[in-house]
């Protein structure tokens, strides 16, 4: 290499650096540039006519010693990483080598050019322990509250052995009874919230065939058994996820029957709840689901999906789901009042209607 060809590389503001063959076919550093020689900590004649073995004793000199082997006998394009032993520490680059050939084809030399990724490694192995944490922690928290449901429906069960049969002498005690059952109620409730949001976040995906209207139907019979809620679902096949798309069901309807209508009394026999459910194909690979309700409607929607707000933490689980898969939430109220309308999206496909209904709704 000339020296016009050098000052030039003293110019570039990244390692640069030339390999030569000698006439033994070792590579040896033929010149680097300044850039590379202060990382390095090292004068230029310390370095040229050294190979990468004699420069980094030990193992990380021969792995970047045979990457340069490697491209003068192949003659191809190389890109790598490798970790250098430098005088603030090592550090990890990510190195091409690009081949020269002459006009027969042989490669007279390699242009080097690092880039130091220490750094962006460290960044990414501290978002992969932070993930990892951060899965140990909702394994935890899931456990725990799993843990508290028994002994919180212990203590509600306890506080309603309390009440029967209780002789109120104006003492106060009675009203300390009714008090610690709401205060397990409402317990029961923030668990089953953390537990949603547990469930929701630990979902895998897994696409199949399955009935909408038939899922529908299953989750109402497990919140509803009594029958109370007035709902109606389309017969409508979809190649989907359908344990996502349960979750988000069973959330959002669970969310409808607690807040829908706050003030009323659910007695049997009583419809006060009524949910009317769509789906539509958005666009290509993607379905979306309206649930309709004629309940109160939320009032603040840039609340909608916080902590404090009524929907407690399962609209927050559930968004969250929904990103992870690809869909989001959509949460407002009908066009012409009466209620509040909720649309999900997820990746999939709606295949048809039934034609005849398989489960009878309501």
């Amino acid at each position: 290499m000339t020296p016009s060809e050098r000052a030039l590389l003293d110019l570039i503001d990244h390692p640069v650096f030339c390999i030569e063959p000698d006439t033994a076919g070792v590579p040896r550093y033929a010149a680097i540039n300044l850039v590379a020689r202060t990382a390095l900590g090292r004068e230029e004649h310390e370095i040229i006519g050294h190979s990468a073995a004699e420069l980094y004793p030990g193992p990380l000199g021969e792995i970047a010693q045979e990457h340069h082997r490697e491209a003068l006998r192949d003659g191809n394009q190389r890109r790598y990483e490798v970790l250098l032993p430098l005088p603030q520490g090592e550090r990890c680059f990510r190195t091409t080598l690009t081949p020269e050939h002459d006009a027969l084809g042989r490669v007279t030399r390699l242009i080097g050019t690092s880039l130091d990724i220490s750094s962006q490694n460290t960044m990414i192995s501290v978002s992969a322990d932070a993930e990892r944490l951060a899965a140990e922690l909702e394994d935890f928290v899931y456990l725990a509250a799993h843990d508290l449901r028994t002994p919180i429906r212990n203590v509600g069960t306890i506080a309603d052995i309390l009440r029967e049969d209780f002789v109120d002498h104006g003492d106060g005690k009675l009203e300390l009874i009714e008090m610690l059952g709401e205060m397990a109620d409402k317990t029961k409730v923030l668990i089953g919230d953390v537990l949603a949001h547990a469930q929701a976040t630990a979902a895998t995906a897994e696409w199949v065939h399955f009935d909408f209207e038939d899922l529908v139907w299953r989750i109402m019979q497990m919140l509803d058994p009594m029958g109370r809620v007035d709902w109606c679902a389309p017969p409508i096949t979809i190649d989907g996820d359908r344990a996502t798309t349960q979750i988000v069901l069973r959330n959002l309807i669970d969310n409808a029957m607690k807040y829908a209508h706050p003030d009323e009394k659910w007695q049997e026999g009583d419809t006060a709840l009524e949910l009317r459910f769509n789906v539509i194909s958005t666009r290509e690979g993607t379905y979306s689901v309206l649930i309709d309700d004629n309940g109160i409607g939320f009032n603040d929607l840039n609340r909608e999906v916080k902590p404090s707000s009524c929907g407690g933490f399962g609209l927050m689980a559930v968004r969250r789901l929904l990103g992870r898969r690809g869909g989001e939430l959509t949460v407002g109220n009908k066009p012409n009042g009466g209620g509040a309308r909720l649309t999900f999206t997820l990746p999939g496909t709606c295949i048809g209607l039934h034609r005849e209904r398989l489960r009878a709704t309501g």
